[in-house]
């Protein structure tokens, strides 16, 4: 949503439903006090803004756009120039807003749910400031389903190796139930080894934790009482409260990345995720076919159900479309690409 309020990509009716959908209460402001709040040292972010335009929606309304390099502010007036509802829309979560206000991610997911948008999905990253601040997934798609009621909230992924699988099945059935049955299990053990030495935990065992894990998970979603011994974790006589929501458990979806990935996930049935990042589109449809045989072969009932992630940006043309995202998404892909690079040395990758 903050790439289309930022590139102008919605339609000005699209703006108003917004702002009518989700009035912030602010303090009461009128239009010229908004405009002159830019010279005023104590609002450092109106500071960097500019007042960008007003346009009459009713004799009534009005709608006060305020764009800066950081922050885009939305505001509507009454016929009186006073702001009675904000809609801002963060282009960097961490900056304060004018009217002292911080910035509310929930805001941008209940708008995704109005603007028609069939899911949200929240990613699992550690020890990485200067990309996301996303570390425990499930604490805030707890938040975005208190402030939704019809968009599913998924995780793309939870890791399941670096945390207790037991209180990772707890705290997703309870979101489960908090969601009321809109959750999705995303999971995966993750292609970067950086959050494994940052929990002290070696990627080499990656693989052999995720899937202890996830057979935990299950267990305990679907007993009344389990026990389990494994390798890595042991469990005698519990009872898992609360028991998800949705019978007998959230759909779980698996993130695949090698070919051997492809093979399991299909041969065990479960929905894939794939992210496209250092194959090209013709390997990654050699990948889909063996997780298809593989699926067919298991004798699993209906369609292979698979999840891929493609960057995406909209502009009015092609050339637009190349140009104005080029810095940015090389930058990115250079980024992965030497993380990547840097992980395949390590044992587990």
């Amino acid at each position: 949503i903050g790439v289309l309020l930022a590139g102008r990509g919605l339609a000005l009716r699209d703006l108003v439903l917004m702002v009518r959908k989700h009035q912030i209460r602010a303090a009461s402001m009128d239009v010229e006090r908004l405009a002159q709040a830019r010279a005023e040292p104590a609002q450092r972010t109106c500071a960097r803004e500019a007042l960008d335009g007003v346009e009459r929606l009713t004799d009534r309304r009005t709608l006060v756009l305020l764009r800066g390099q950081r922050t885009l502010v939305v505001a509507v007036a009454d016929a009186g120039g006073r702001i009675d509802a904000v809609y801002a829309c963060p282009r960097m979560l961490a900056e304060p807003l004018p009217f002292g206000r911080k910035p509310d991610p929930g805001m941008l997911t209940a708008a995704a749910e109005d603007l028609g948008l069939d899911g949200i999905w929240l990613a699992e990253s550690h020890f990485s400031p200067e990309r996301s601040m996303a570390s425990s997934p499930l604490i805030i798609a707890a938040a975005v389903a208190g402030r939704t009621s019809r968009i599913k909230i998924g995780t793309a992924v939870h890791v399941l190796p670096l945390g207790n699988p037991l209180r990772i099945a707890e705290e997703a059935a309870s979101l489960d139930h908090l969601s009321k049955g809109r959750f999705e299990f995303g999971i995966g053990r993750s292609g970067l080894p950086g959050s494994y030495e940052g929990y002290n935990i070696s990627y080499a065992e990656s693989r052999e934790r995720f899937f202890e894990a996830l057979e935990v998970i299950i267990r305990a979603w679907t007993n009344d009482s389990f026990s389990y011994q494994g390798k890595f974790y042991c469990y005698k006589d519990l009872s898992l409260v609360p028991r998800p929501f949705q019978e007998p458990h959230p759909p779980i979806r698996i993130a695949a990345t090698s070919d051997e990935s492809f093979e399991t996930f299909g041969r065990m049935g479960y929905p894939i995720f794939i992210g496209v990042r250092s194959l090209g589109m013709t390997r990654v449809a050699e990948q889909v076919r063996s997780y298809e045989k593989a699926w067919a072969e298991s004798g699993h009932p209906g369609p292979v159900d698979i999840s891929l992630r493609v960057p995406v940006y909209v502009a009015p043309t092609k050339e637009e479309a190349i140009n104005e995202p080029e810095e940015s998404f090389m930058r990115q892909f250079r980024r992965l690409g030497r993380r990547l690079s840097s992980s395949t040395e390590n044992p587990g990758s």
